[in-house]
C-alpha cells in the first residue's frame, strides 16, 4: 500500500505573529522548495509532496525550449538533469556568470557532458534582468543585514 501524500497547505499570518514566526511549527508538511541533500533525497522529498510531484510532472512534460538560470546542473540535482536530457535535441539556453575564461570553458564543457544530446546555447547571466548587479547579495553580507535591508 502506498503511503498517503501530505496535502499542500497555505500558512497565513496570525494576529501578532508573522509568517516567519510560524515557519516550521506545523508538523507533517513538506517544504515547497528543496535545496539541500542528494538528488535521491530531493526526489524522495518531492514524492512526499502533492505540489512538488505536480511541479516535477509538469516540468517533465515541457516539450519546447528551456532556459536554465543560476543552476550548476551538478550531482545534487541529477533528477533535474535527467529530465532535461530525456528529450533529444532539446534547445536549452544556459546562463553562465562571466568570470575567468578558464572557468567559463569548464562550465560549458561540464554542461555539454551532462546534456550531450541537447542543443545548448550559453548566455551571459548578467545580460538577463535577474542577473543584474543590483539584485546580487554582496559576498560579505550577513543574513541579518540582507534581511533587514
Amino acid at each position: 500500500m502506498t503511503p498517503e501524500v501530505p496535502r499542500t497547505y497555505k500558512e497565513k499570518a496570525q494576529e501578532g505573529k508573522t509568517l516567519l514566526d510560524l515557519f516550521g511549527k506545523r508538523t507533517g508538511g513538506v517544504p515547497l522548495c528543496i535545496t539541500e541533500g542528494s538528488s535521491e533525497q530531493k526526489l524522495a522529498a518531492i514524492r512526499r509532496s502533492d505540489y512538488l510531484q505536480f511541479a516535477l510532472h509538469t516540468f517533465s512534460d515541457v516539450q519546447g525550449p528551456i532556459v536554465v538560470f543560476g543552476h550548476s546542473l551538478g550531482d545534487v540535482d541529477r533528477h533535474i538533469v535527467d529530465l532535461l536530457a530525456k528529450k533529444r535535441d532539446r534547445l536549452i539556453a544556459i546562463s553562465v556568470y562571466p568570470s575567468e575564461k578558464e572557468n567559463i570553458v569548464k562550465t560549458k564543457a561540464f554542461c555539454r557532458q551532462r546534456l550531450p544530446n541537447a542543443d545548448l546555447h550559453f548566455f551571459d547571466s548578467t545580460s538577463h534582468p535577474l542577473g543584474t548587479p543590483d539584485l546580487s547579495v554582496p559576498d560579505d553580507a550577513s543574513a541579518q543585514s540582507v534581511l533587514a535591508g
